[in-house]
Formats: structure tokens, sequence, C-alpha cells
């Protein structure tokens, strides 16, 4: 299950980064802050738009660095995993889309395969290995199809213990 908060965690990054260049702002020179304020804008401008889906691992990885500590290592396993998550969840529906296409298509040959049985004199090798091809096709497909559901239910329990985790870990901390 995907936590509630991760909704925020865009912006929670996209508000540390800020924090971030707020504190190099600081300490440079007015007339420089003028110019940098605006590549800044422009920088998180492009950052949001490059990515608002997925948390990339540089992000992570970035502001790890930045807070030196501050981020524990549990939340940067969870970011990761969640991050993993929506690739996959993005790769399962594109599989899923494919699958329902492919099998509109399976059964559109399927039925032209099956038709060429109503003649008198049909080709019974041909028939035969028209149909066995066709069938390994599908299988395939749907073959790929739950390996990709597979993987993404084991990520989907993988961030869930994460996040479990994480409660426990909060709620020893506050009691």
């Amino acid at each position: 299950m995907i936590s509630p908060g991760m909704s925020s965690c865009e912006h929670s990054l996209n508000t540390l980064r800020y924090a971030d260049r707020v504190k190099e702002l600081a300490v440079t020179d007015p007339s420089e802050t003028r110019c940098s304020t605006e590549e800044n804008e422009t920088n998180l401008q492009v950052n949001e738009n490059s990515n608002n889906s997925a948390l990339s691992d540089s992000d992570l990885a970035q502001l790890i660095s930045l807070n030196e500590g501050e981020l524990s290592q549990d939340l940067y396993t969870f970011h990761e995993a969640v991050s993993a998550l929506q690739m996959l969840e993005e790769e399962v529906l594109d599989m899923h889309k494919l699958v329902m296409d492919d099998t509109t298509k399976f059964l559109n040959v399927a039925h032209d395969i099956f038709s060429i049985t109503h003649e008198v004199d049909y080709d019974q090798e041909d028939y035969a290995k028209k149909w066995e091809d066709v069938l390994l096709k599908q299988r395939n497909i749907l073959n790929e199809a739950l390996n990709q559901v597979t993987k993404f239910r084991g990520q989907l329990l993988q961030e869930e213990q994460i996040s479990q985790k994480m409660t426990r870990t909060k709620n020893l901390k506050y009691n």
C-alpha cells in the first residue's frame, strides 16, 4: 500500500531543495542573488516538469548528502521502494494495455484460423502450425504480464513492510 503522505513527497523534496537554495543565497552578494533567483526558478520549473510521477535516485542521493544524517536510512529506503513501485506500476499498466490489445488481435486471428477448418480440403498441417504459433505467442505475452504483476505485488509487499517498520520506529521514538 502506498502511504497517504506519498502524494506530498515530491513537494517536500522541492521544499527542501528550495530551503537549501535559500541558505546558499544568504551567503552570496545581493547582485548575484537576482541572477541566481531567476536561474533557481528556471531550475525548479525544469525539475518539477521533468519527473513529477517518480522520484529519481539522484534526487534521493542528493537529499541525503545535503541533509547529512538528518534523513534516516529507513526514509531513504522507503523513498527508493516507492520510486521503484511507481516505475513497476507504469510497466504493469503498459503491459496490461498490450495484453488487452493483443487479446483482441488474438481472437481475430483465432477466428480466421478456425474458419479455415470449414473448407472441405483445408491443409491440416498448415492449420495446426498456425494455431500453435498463435497460441505460443499469446502464452508468451501472458507469461510476461504475469511475471510483471508478480514482481509488482512483491514490490507492494516490500513497500508495505518498510512503511510499517518506519511507523513502528516513529511510534517508539515519540513514546
